[in-house]
C-alpha cells in the first residue's frame, strides 16, 4: 500500500543523492526507506535498501560497514532466491575483500557470483543496472561518463518508463539490445 509506495519513493531519492556524490542525503533517504520497508513487510526492498546502503557505506570509505549490509543483503537475497541480488551482493563484497589485500576471499566471492549466473543459465551475471552505474560513477578512471549515464537512468525511472526492479543488466550497466 501506501508504506511500501513511499518504501520506493524513499530508495529512488537514496539513488539520486548517490549520482549527486550527497551521502549524508542518500543515507537519510535509504534509512527512511528501510524503514519503510521493514514495516511494510516488504524484504525485497529491504535487501535494496541494504545494498544501497553497503554502497553509501562503501563510498564513505567504511569497509567494514559496507561488507555487513552486503552480507545481510546478501542473505535476504539469498532466502528470497533471488539470484541476481545475491550475485549483486557477492561482486560488492568480492571488491571489498579485493580493496582489503584479502584475495582470495575476493576469488571466492567473485567466482559463486559467476556459479550464480551459470546455475541460472546465463552467461554472465546479471545485477541491478543502478546499482552497478552508481558504482562506476565513483571509479575514478571514468566517473564523469558514468554519472551521467546514472542520471539519465534515474530519468528513466523518474518518467516511470522503467522501475529500479526491472533494470537489470550487466556488472557494466549495460541495458536492453542498444546497451545505452
Amino acid at each position: 500500500g501506501d508504506t511500501t509506495e513511499m518504501a520506493r519513493v524513499n530508495l529512488n531519492a537514496g539513488g539520486w543523492h548517490i549520482a549527486l556524490e550527497d551521502t549524508v542525503a542518500a543515507r537519510t533517504a535509504l534509512t527512511g526507506g528501510l524503514a519503510l520497508a521493514e514495516t511494510s513487510g516488504q524484504s525485497a526492498l529491504v535487501a535494496q535498501a541494504l545494498d544501497y546502503l553497503a554502497l553509501v557505506e562503501e563510498l564513505e570509505g567504511h569497509p567494514a560497514e559496507s561488507a555487513r549490509l552486503a552480507e545481510r543483503a546478501r542473505g535476504m537475497y539469498v532466502a528470497a532466491g533471488n539470484i541476481q541480488g545475491e550475485a549483486t551482493a557477492l561482486l560488492l563484497l568480492g571488491r571489498l575483500h579485493q580493496r582489503a589485500g584479502r584475495f582470495d576471499e575476493a576469488r571466492d566471492a567473485l567466482t559463486r557470483a559467476l556459479d550464480l549466473g551459470r546455475r541460472n543459465d546465463e552467461v554472465e551475471v546479471q545485477v541491478s543496472v543502478l546499482r552497478a552505474l552508481a558504482t562506476l560513477a565513483y571509479d575514478c578512471r571514468r566517473s564523469e561518463k558514468f554519472r551521467t549515464e546514472l542520471m539519465n537512468t534515474l530519468r528513466i525511472v523518474e518518467r516511470g518508463d522503467l522501475t529500479p526492479e526491472e533494470m537489470i543488466g550487466s556488472w557494466a550497466g549495460e541495458l536492453g539490445q542498444t546497451q545505452f
